[in-house]
């Protein structure tokens, strides 16, 4: 009788097992979502400031390296203050007496290009810096959207708030317009470690419709991380996407003054 019902016992103690099992899994952390954020309206107004300063003659484009150097110290801008789920978020237009623009000249077009982002980063979790040569994934805290997509549409946000650029488009370009400028990046590096300061490394270019380069710049920007976790860690990269796009804005403002 007793070795009848084995299988039947051993059917129950499965199914224990499997039920500790699942006890266990609903202990387990809650995932936590971020997302790059807004500049406050004390920075946007840096920025704008920034981007509106006067620049000094633009150099030949023979030249590229030496067309940006007054871009890259056209200012920077203060960090995003960190928030429970944070993101790469625009800066808003400065208000003027003409309208929501920090550029006097006629608006002109503008189109992204693609941008380029490491395999590395091709991931929801967020990645960051660990001791030696290691490369760390969070567990439980993740980006809310792919980070190359949340980069993208930020900066855009930020460059539209600081020029007068109608219409900033992305590519592929909609049918029949190319933009009278194109920004082409390739971002190398985008993470950093907790508690420490995040890095923002990328090749990028200007480009006029027929494909010239106009300026050109390989730019490293480095944020402290004001505390440890992973909002102020997001929010320091929101302000690396922010002094990225004022390096942008004024390069471009050297084209159209």
């Amino acid at each position: 009788m007793f070795v009848r019902n084995r299988p039947v016992f051993a059917l129950m103690a499965l199914a224990a097992g499997v039920l500790v099992l699942a006890a266990g899994c609903g202990k387990s952390a809650p995932t936590r979502y971020y997302t790059l954020t807004p500049m406050t309206g004390v920075q946007k107004a840096g920025f704008a400031d920034a981007v509106s300063a006067p620049m000094g003659a633009v150099p030949n484009a023979q030249t590229p390296a030496g067309a940006l150097a007054s871009a890259a110290t056209a200012g920077s801008v203060a960090k995003t203050p960190a928030s429970a789920n944070t993101s790469a978020a625009p800066a808003a237009t400065a208000k003027t007496a003409e309208g929501p623009t920090a550029q006097s000249g006629p608006c002109y077009s503008l189109g992204i290009s693609p941008v380029e982002f490491p395999v590395y980063l091709d991931r929801t979790q967020i990645v960051t810096q660990g001791p030696g040569n290691q490369m760390q994934l969070a567990d439980f805290d993740q980006w809310v959207e792919p980070l190359h997509e949340n980069f993208k549409r930020i900066l855009m946000d930020n460059l539209a708030g600081s020029l007068c650029v109608k219409p900033l488009v992305l590519f592929p370009w909609p049918a029949g317009m190319r933009p009278e400028y194109q920004v082409a990046i390739q971002v190398q590096r985008f993470d950093g470690a907790l508690g420490q300061e995040a890095v923002l490394r990328a090749n990028w270019s200007i480009l006029n419709p027929a494909g010239d380069v106009l300026f050109w710049k390989a730019a490293t920007l480095r944020e402290p991380v004001a505390g440890p976790g992973y909002a102020p860690l997001a929010a320091a990269q929101s302000a690396l996407v922010a002094r990225f796009g004022q390096e942008v804005a004024a390069a471009l403002k050297t084209l159209r003054p």
